[in-house]
Order: structure tokens, then C-alpha cells, then sequence
């Protein structure tokens, strides 16, 4: 009896919780019609997996169509960007120790806690490896296509090999033409829940910038030859190095943009369509001194500077043509990606949140969604969103995510946009794929010409600025 009554005990908390958490959920959901008044579908809402008496919503990050939920104990959980459905969830480090921003790359979620770093599985949250770090980490890490970078509070960055292992069975060439569609797809979906690490040692490698790295890193290209990163110092430095992934396995700075004061928000990243070898893709990043900087990724040159006058809000956020910058007093900017030159300003919005094909969505101090014209910044509407506090600043696709501290998590998105509305990378892929062509498309790489390193002092104005300061500066290199 005494069983009995104890499974009737256990079984009564458990319902109560549940109860507890479908209550609260019940009054956080946004009515579907309310939604509709304002031309959104609400397609789903979730609770992530965390107790939200015991820890908050960390961090959400959107990477290819899949939501990760980043709670600030450690809880890890990857939901489908479009139908809400519960992909995995996995808990990482001790709930005692602080836990970073989580990095989402092509194969791997890294995630900092405490002094360890862990690597998991992106496809099904498989425990891969986890490693001692050496120091105080400054920030969250960054992940490639076979390092994990690592920012530390003294201004190094350290990069940790991540050598890809499949069984022997599951090696055999996707790109084999006996194989159907149908067989490729059960191959690829069978290696990517068998990836796992290798068990070889391999040395870290490491790059010393000048000041704190407190910003996370941002791994720009990266394939099966190099892999770039961009990161940002509180002395006002943008550096970008390149590891390249052959034999040699070199980490080089390849360049540092110098600024009058501190970059606070991680930079971003328009990619170069692969198609045009020509072009390069440009790392973005926004100074608390006024400026927001466009630098090519390929040799360092300064293309643009866009002065706001006052210190950014968030992250400026590239999207194909347009970057949108916020600042606190003088609202969104949305400026040519090609020249730098503003398009149009709102003061009316403080925040950055999605863009669709004509309208362009961001919140009001008051925490309300806005809608507005894509072409001019017109206001069009405003959504009662005061009780989703976090709104991610999603330049995947058009589609918004909206989320409480507590996990609660809904997504919406123009009603008629039924399929996602795909920005940057994710374009030029989905472009690529459908391409007649597609097998010599993308083929062309980003890296720097072979007469790069011949240019004559003057022909490009960021590195002039940095070989003046690497004079007083011994970290430079």
C-alpha cells in the first residue's frame, strides 16, 4: 500500500507540473485570430525543455530551418523552424557553472560552461567530445566545418580540431551515381546520426589579438579547405584570420580594421554568391562609436562606413542587399549593403527582427512588433507583443520567433508566405540547387587572388591603418 500511495504521490506532482506549465503556456499563446487581424499565421508554440523556476531562456539560434533553445542551465533543444516539432534535447555541463552562447556550424552545436567546452551532434544532440579549456573564456565559441574557436578574456583566441570519424560502413560516396535519390537520402540521414570524432590528439592552435575578446567569434567561410573567423576586441579592433585545413594546419591573421572604440555586438556576415568569383563577402560590424564598418572578407579592404551617431542597439544584420543597424535614440537604419548608403530610417523602432519579400518586422520600445514597408520603412502596423520579451533577430528567412524568459516559445510569419522566404547562404544554396547547372555552381572558391599579396602600399585604406598600429602594437601577429 505504501507503493501505491507513493506512485499516487509521484503521479499527482507530475500532473500538477504539467498542469502548472500548460496553464502558463495557455496564457502566453497569442490567439490565432488576433494574429490573423494583423496578416500573421501562428503555425505553432512550444514549451522548451527547462525548468523555468530554476533557469531562463539563454539563447535561441536559427541555423538551416532548425531552432536551438539555449537555456542558462545548460539545457539544450532543437526544434523544427517551421512545424515546432521537438527534434531532440540534450543537457550539457553542471547548472551551477554560468553557460555561454551557444554556436551552431554545419555538423556540431558548441556550447561553453564553466571552463569546458562541449561538442555535440547538430542532427540528433549526441554527446561528441568535451575539453578543458586552458583560461577564462571571454565568450561564447564559434564552430566551423572542423575547428571550434574559443575566445579568451586575454585577447587570444584558441582553436580546438574537430576530425570528423564515420563507421566503415557508412563511408561510401554520396556522390556515387549508382545510387538513387531515395538511397543517397537514407545514406546521408545514416552518417549524420553516426558522425561522431576521432580519436587522435591534435595540438590547439592559437592567435593573439590586442585588448579582451568578450564578443563571440563568427565563423565566416568554411568548407573542406578553410575555414575564416571574425572576431572583435574591446580595444576597438575587427580581426579576420584563416585556418586553412590541409596538412599544414595554419591559423594566419589576415587582417585588422582599427576603430575609435569598442565593437560590443558580434559582427555579421553577407557571403559572396559562389557563382561570381569576382565578388567577396563582407563581414560587417558595428562600432559603439557611431559607425557601422563593411569590410571584405577576401583581402581586408574598408568598403563602406555608415556613421549612426550613437551607440548600436544589437548586432547589425546583413541581408543580401540591405543592412539594418538599430540605435537606441535614432531608432533602424536600413542601408545599401553595396555602397553603404541609408535607404531609409525609422525612429519609431529600436530592434531589428525579420524580413519577408515587402515588409520588414521590428519592435517599439514598448516591446510591440512592427510592420514595416520594406522599400521606404513606412509603418504599416503594430502586434501587441509586450509579453515575448525576446524576439530573435533571425536573417536565416522571414519567418519571427518570439519567446519568454521562462521558455515559451511561438512562431509567426505572413499568412501567405506559406513556404520560408530564404536569406543570404540559405538563398544562394536553395538558388544553386535548382540550377540546371548546379554541379559546376558554387564550385569557385573565396580566396584571395594570387596577386593579393603584390598591392602597393595605398590600394587598401584598412590595411594601411593596421600596418601603423602593428608598428606600436607586439600582438599584431
Amino acid at each position: 500500500m505504501r507503493f501505491g500511495n507513493l506512485r499516487a504521490i509521484i503521479w499527482c506532482v507530475v500532473c500538477g507540473a504539467t498542469c502548472a506549465i500548460s496553464q502558463a503556456s495557455a496564457a502566453e499563446v497569442m490567439p490565432e485570430s488576433l494574429a490573423a487581424q494583423h496578416g500573421f499565421a501562428r503555425p505553432w508554440f512550444t514549451q522548451a525543455d527547462m525548468d523555468p523556476d530554476k533557469s531562463q531562456l539563454r539563447d535561441l539560434v536559427l541555423f538551416d530551418g532548425t531552432l536551438y533553445v539555449h537555456s542558462s542551465h545548460g539545457s539544450i533543444m532543437a526544434i523544427d523552424g517551421e512545424t515546432g516539432a521537438s527534434l531532440w534535447s540534450q543537457r550539457v555541463g553542471n547548472p551551477k557553472y554560468p553557460s555561454m552562447e551557444l554556436a551552431v556550424g554545419d555538423d556540431f552545436v558548441a556550447v561553453i560552461s564553466g571552463l569546458d567546452l562541449y561538442i555535440l551532434n547538430r542532427y540528433n544532440g549526441k554527446m561528441l567530445t568535451k575539453k578543458r579549456i586552458d583560461g577564462s573564456p571571454g565568450a561564447g565559441p564559434a564552430v566551423g566545418f572542423q575547428y571550434a574557436y574559443v575566445p579568451m578574456t586575454q585577447g587570444m583566441v584558441v582553436a580546438y580540431r574537430l576530425k570528423k570519424s564515420y563507421d566503415d560502413e557508412l563511408t561510401t560516396d554520396l556522390a556515387d551515381n549508382s545510387l538513387s535519390a531515395d538511397q543517397k537520402t537514407a545514406l546521408e540521414k545514416r552518417r549524420r546520426a553516426g558522425l561522431r570524432l576521432s580519436d587522435e590528439s591534435f595540438p590547439e592552435l592559437s592567435i593573439q589579438s590586442k585588448g579582451r575578446t568578450l564578443v563571440q567569434p563568427l565563423v565566416t567561410q568554411n568548407d573542406e579547405v578553410e575555414e575564416h573567423l571574425a572576431w572583435s576586441t574591446d580595444q576597438g579592433f575587427l580581426y579576420m584570420a584563416r585556418l586553412n585545413l590541409t596538412s599544414k594546419q595554419q591559423f594566419e591573421l589576415q587582417y585588422r580594421l582599427p576603430t575609435p572604440r569598442p565593437i560590443n555586438f558580434r559582427p555579421t556576415y553577407i557571403p559572396a554568391d559562389p557563382r561570381n568569383i569576382s565578388e567577396s563577402g563582407k563581414v560587417i560590424a558595428a562600432s559603439s562609436a557611431g559607425y557601422v564598418y563593411a569590410v571584405a572578407e577576401r583581402d581586408g579592404t574598408d568598403l563602406w562606413r555608415f556613421p549612426t551617431g550613437e551607440t548600436p542597439a544589437q548586432s547589425a544584420i546583413g541581408i543580401d542587399d540591405y543592412v539594418y543597424t538599430a540605435v537606441h535614440t535614432t531608432g533602424l537604419h536600413c542601408i545599401s549593403s553595396k555602397d553603404g548608403k541609408l535607404i531609409w530610417s525609422t525612429p519609431e523602432a529600436n530592434k531589428f527582427v525579420s524580413a519577408g519579400k515587402n515588409r520588414v518586422y521590428a519592435t517599439d520600445r514598448a516591446g510591440r512588433l512592427l510592420t514595416l514597408d520594406a522599400a521606404t520603412g513606412a509603418r504599416l502596423d503594430s502586434l501587441p507583443t509586450e509579453k515575448y520579451p525576446i524576439k530573435y533577430a533571425n536573417a536565416e528567412n522571414d519567418r519571427i520567433y518570439v519567446a519568454t524568459e521562462s521558455g515559451f516559445i511561438m512562431c509567426l510569419h505572413e499568412t501567405e508566405l506559406k513556404s520560408p522566404v530564404l536569406h543570404n547562404q540559405a538563398r544562394i544554396d536553395a538558388e544553386i540547387a535548382a540550377a540546371p547547372d548546379k554541379k559546376d555552381a558554387g564550385k569557385k572558391s573565396n580566396k584571395p587572388a594570387a596577386d593579393d599579396k603584390t598591392k602597393k602600399p595605398g590600394d587598401n585604406p584598412a590595411k594601411e591603418e593596421t600596418k601603423k598600429a602593428e608598428e606600436a602594437d607586439p600582438f599584431a601577429n
